[in-house]
């Protein structure tokens, strides 16, 4: 696994940081975050908070969810 890979090469006192934070990669594009903070998204992963989220949907309307991030998972489409 990449991961591992990587991780043999980070320095100790940074492995824990490293292996709290889950790696997967599909596709080569950069994903685009908008107004995101991921840090925040993280940190609710790892402290297993919910997150109140405030948005718009397809049509422009406003809407709000209380989410359980579970991972964050970054997909490109291919054409």
């Amino acid at each position: 696994r990449v991961s591992a890979k990587i991780a043999g090469a980070v320095p100790p006192p940074l492995r824990q940081a490293f292996d709290a934070n889950a790696l997967h990669a599909w596709g080569f594009a950069a994903p685009s975050t908008g107004a995101i903070d991921l840090a925040l998204v993280r940190r609710a992963i790892r402290d297993e908070e919910k997150l109140d989220l405030s948005y718009r949907d397809e049509m422009g309307r406003a809407s709000e969810r209380l989410i359980r991030p579970i991972a964050l998972i970054y997909y490109a489409e291919t054409a």
